[in-house]
């Protein structure tokens, strides 16, 4: 009888377990995203490898790699068949963790070639869907920015910034989203008491 007590209680430990884990991968919709939530952007996440940005995202249009330049990192990027750049990130060229992303495209297409070669990837990232969208709209769904300059609005959550390009000239629609990943950054120490 303890036997059946045991496993039943492990089932039910399991089921609970597999509904944790299932709630926490939903994704959440565009109008409930936070800052915090460009730790992952198209299919990779803070810390990431550029080998695992290729596997993820495919074989990239150019690289900076055989240039020899005296940057410590490399540029990657993506371009569409009309030779518009999709999107491109940076990696570090001692650690090779990927730390700058800018997703952009044609915005005359409303970035239709980059949302459709990030299907093709298998990669599902509704914040992929800001580019585009007026700035007022972006505004509502984060709030004041950190910092405002030249129609980019900047947001910064502990080690995560992400700012959306938004140009007057555009008529402020979100033209570029530009995140970065800061591995320098280190949690604020509590004073002792608190």
């Amino acid at each position: 009888m303890k036997k059946i007590v045991y496993l039943l209680a492990f089932v039910a430990l399991a089921g609970a377990a597999c509904k944790t884990k299932k709630s926490a991968t939903k994704q959440k919709t565009l109008h409930e995203t936070t800052v915090a939530d460009f730790g992952t952007i198209i299919g990779l996440s803070k810390g990431d490898s550029y080998e695992k940005a290729v596997k993820i995202l495919g074989t990239p249009s150019t690289t900076t790699e055989k240039e020899n330049d005296s940057y410590s990192f490399y540029s990657v990027y993506y371009n569409d068949a009309s030779d518009n750049r999709m999107f491109s990130y940076t990696y570090d060229k001692k650690t090779k963790m990927v730390n700058h992303f800018r997703i952009t495209g044609n915005r005359n297409t409303n970035h239709i070639e980059t949302k459709n070669y990030l299907a093709g990837q298998k990669v599902n990232d509704v914040k992929v869907n800001f580019l585009g969208m007026h700035k007022d709209s972006i505004l509502k769904v984060f709030g004041t920015p950190d910092r405002i300059s030249s129609d980019n609005y900047e947001f910064v959550k502990g080690p995560v910034s992400v700012t959306f390009i938004c140009y007057s000239f555009h008529q402020y629609k979100c033209s570029e989203i530009y995140v970065f990943w800061n591995y320098f950054w280190k949690e604020p120490e509590t004073p002792a008491g608190k």
